[in-house]
């Protein structure tokens, strides 16, 4: 098993059909369900221990930034921002899968 989840094959299957689309920030609804389908990828990798801690953004982070420093057409600051946003809705949608009704 991978040490962390952006070294899970089945992982980073999902983030690469996310993040190397071309349109992967333009906001358009099939780029958004394949971010959904990396968190998800993520979500099953952490099955059956802490979810928030298995899936902390430090270890995503770095990934993002290498992969929005490839797309053409961005400026440092912008995917900056992009990571930041896309670290921020990792996180939402994690904390959301922690989730229990107890």
């Amino acid at each position: 098993m991978a040490e962390s989840y952006m070294e899970d094959e089945t992982v980073r299957r999902y983030y690469e059909g996310w993040i190397d689309k071309p349109t992967a920030f333009t906001g358009h609804h099939l780029d958004d369900e394949r971010f959904y389908k990396f968190v998800k990828a993520c979500v099953q990798f952490a099955r059956g221990g802490d979810i928030r801690k298995t899936l902390v953004t430090s270890v995503l982070r770095p990934s993002l930034v290498d992969s929005f420093s490839s797309h053409s057409g961005m400026s440092e600051s912008v995917y900056r921002d992009e990571c930041d946003k896309v670290v921020s809705r990792f996180e939402e949608l994690v904390a959301y899968e922690a989730t229990n009704l107890d």
